[in-house]
């Protein structure tokens, strides 16, 4: 599982200095919150460890020099909050 994160993360840092609300950045973005969001009812808890494992560290880039990385840390992090179930943790 953390080999997978480190990996998925790894494709997420390409979009991320993308400033321009570019279509294949918006399409990669949405792709990352539903991919996140919107596992089955069984894999709760790994769905759970998966978002950490992959909101933390885009967390930590919210502090980036570069406008455009903090933007699209805030848009995926926003996204991935707002799309979570009311009773997620």
């Amino acid at each position: 599982a953390r080999a997978f994160a480190e990996a998925l993360f790894a494709c997420i840092a390409c979009v991320l200095p993308i400033f321009k609300r570019e279509p294949a950045a918006e399409r990669v973005v949405e792709f990352v919150v539903r991919f996140l969001t919107e596992a089955g009812e069984d894999d709760a808890g790994e769905q759970d460890e998966l978002i950490g494992r992959i909101c933390l560290p885009l967390l930590g880039l919210s502090d980036a020099r570069d406008k455009a990385v903090r933007f699209r840390v805030s848009q995926l992090v926003g996204r991935i909050m707002n799309a979570m179930p009311e009773e997620a943790e």
